[in-house]
């Protein structure tokens, strides 16, 4: 029962201090409305440098469910426990809650993919540079068939940067490689695990 009490409590004091009206907490809720915007933060554990946390309650969330102030126009983000606070969930307000949920999910998806695409092919734009320059040369027949092996995939481009192959090989051959995109990259895709890292990027 402490526990329940110390979350009310905290979220009381958290919604009075965040809206206009600043003593009567019911009066206070009704000034946010939820218009059906959901973030989606990934994995708490994932969650750099720290997790998100519900503005109201202060608990660790994955899901932001956007609330905003129609009076001074704030926005918050708070937990599928918080938003039970302020809409009467009926089945049919959870059920769009969760499609909401849903969009987010696909939504975040989307992004990261996006983003590990950029990182690959900024990443394999330096390979190439190294390819260019190792085909130019007629007689390094054994450099030509690792480098032309390189980039096909995810999986085959990290192996060959995270192993320093790609590093000896623009040094020998005297490429400059922009090493923030490699190690970007590297870093990303060292965070999967290998049999991910094809389809991930």
């Amino acid at each position: 029962m402490a526990k329940n009490n110390n979350y009310q409590n905290r979220v009381i004091k958290n919604v009075l201090g965040l809206s206009a009206e600043k003593l009567n907490y019911d009066r206070a809720k009704r000034e946010w409305e939820y218009r059906g915007e959901v973030l989606d933060h990934g994995p708490i554990k994932e969650q750099i440098p720290k997790p998100v946390e519900c503005q109201f309650c202060g608990h660790k969330i994955r899901y932001g469910y956007r609330l905003h102030n129609n009076i001074n126009h704030k926005v918050v983000e708070v937990g599928s426990e918080c938003i039970g606070n302020f809409l009467e969930i009926t089945p049919s307000i959870a059920s769009n809650l969760d499609a909401d949920k849903r969009a987010a999910r696909k939504r975040r998806k989307n992004e990261q993919l996006k983003m590990r695409r950029d990182l690959y092919n900024s990443a394999l734009a330096e390979v190439r540079k190294v390819r260019i320059a190792v085909c130019a040369i007629d007689n390094c027949q054994k450099d030509r068939n690792y480098i032309l092996s390189v980039g096909n995939n995810a999986a085959t481009l990290y192996s060959a940067l995270a192993s320093g192959e790609i590093d000896r090989l623009a040094e020998k051959y005297g490429v400059i490689l922009d090493q923030q995109k490699i190690n970007v990259f590297v870093e990303e895709a060292g965070k999967l695990k290998p049999v991910d890292r094809i389809t991930v990027f």
